[in-house]
């Protein structure tokens, strides 16, 4: 099961550079079947609040239980979740989910106010997160240019209202659809603020896509932060505590 470009080959060529997995991630919310939409809430509310993950099985029965769906509808749900990018499953494990939530440790993270931490793929997961679950928090992360320097992003349950430092900037690779979306989400950056984007873009041969400087930032949470967070929401909500 894997990811299927087809589909999505229209909204890929007609986005701005670094604006394609944005277009991904709101065609693929209006398709995602209804027992899929059960089964990614499931595994958010799991993610929350245990931290991790059952086995893809498990999560099943979970999203069978609490959404009150047959298991074997939900299980049939799988593969046009993987064809559209929104899980990425290996070995019975669910590896990525919502082009937002990864369960393997990374250097962003999304630190739920009342309890919880979640990994977070890259920066238009920061964007959508607050919104998708609908809870507050900060995010939490290291400068991509290196040299260690942290940043932190407060939210509300509506989305990102505060940076520190207020330099914080963003680059948004252009994706030509050939890999998953969680790798190209993935492949963006956050960065403590204008020098260390530019290094970066300098330092990796002025990569194709959006760079989004330290005074574009409230562009990206104010403009793009809706739609992602609306979309993510739309996948996540279909169990009671994610209403």
């Amino acid at each position: 099961m894997s990811f299927d470009p087809t589909g999505f080959r229209a909204a890929i060529d007609a986005a701005s550079p670094g604006l394609e997995p944005v277009a991904w991630l709101l065609q693929a919310a209006r398709e995602a079947p209804e027992p899929g939409r059960i089964l990614l809430s499931q595994a958010a509310s799991s993610l929350v609040t245990r931290g991790w993950l059952p086995s893809l099985d498990s999560l099943i029965d979970l999203a069978a239980e609490h959404g009150g769906v047959a298991a074997a509808e939900i299980h049939a749900s799988v593969p046009a979740l993987a064809g559209l990018g929104l899980i990425v499953v290996d070995d019975g494990k669910v590896l990525e989910f919502a082009g937002t939530f990864t369960t393997r440790a990374g250097t962003l993270r999304y630190e739920i106010a009342e309890g919880g931490n979640v990994h977070l793929i890259g920066p238009i997961a920061a964007l959508a997160v607050p919104r998708g679950l609908g809870r507050p928090g900060r995010i939490v992360g290291v400068c991509a240019g290196g040299g260690g320097d942290a940043f932190r992003l407060d939210c509300d349950e509506t989305g990102i209202h505060t940076r520190s430092p207020e330099t914080v900037a963003m680059f948004l690779p252009r994706w030509d659809g050939a890999m998953a979306p969680g790798a190209a989400i993935s492949a963006g950056a956050l960065f403590a603020d204008d020098d260390a984007l530019s290094d970066w873009q300098e330092q990796s041969g002025d990569p194709d896509g959006m760079p989004l400087a330290s005074f574009m930032f409230p562009m990206a949470t104010n403009d793009l932060g809706p739609q992602l967070g609306a979309a993510l929401e739309s996948l996540l909500d279909r169990l009671a505590n994610f209403a």
